[in-house]
């Protein structure tokens, strides 16, 4: 299972969520946090991390990943869209601080602004 939040909560659901001897990989990182990790415990789970941010060699062409994860967006390969639950105007910074606030009832994810739009 990968945890690609890293926040205390994530790395709880994903130990609660996986099956004994499971692994639990964080990619995310969301600061120092406590979290209740005695699943990891009873259910033998291992804990890893991964650097996701390296020089990836993809189609035959070594680069930084950002760089591969860029291009293939840009051309199309990678679909974005189930990631951004919210997108908002930059006039309308507020609001969008307000749903990260409060994702139990906006369920935003990621949120983004669109320089083009005027209203969110």
């Amino acid at each position: 299972m990968y945890d690609t939040i890293g926040s205390a909560e994530t790395r709880e659901v994903g130990a609660q969520a996986l099956r004994t001897r499971g692994t639990l990989v964080k990619l995310g990182v969301h600061g120092p946090a406590r979290w209740e990790d005695t699943p990891v415990y009873f259910k033998k789970l291992t804990l890893t991390g991964s650097d996701a941010f390296g020089v990836q060699q993809v189609g035959g062409r070594r680069q930084h990943a950002i760089a591969h994860f860029l291009e293939l967006s840009q051309a199309g390969r990678v679909d974005l869209t189930p990631l951004l639950a919210h997108t908002f105007g930059l006039d309308n910074w507020d609001a969008a601080f307000e749903a990260l606030a409060d994702r139990a009832t906006s369920g935003a994810i990621k949120v983004a602004f669109d320089r083009g739009r005027v209203r969110a």
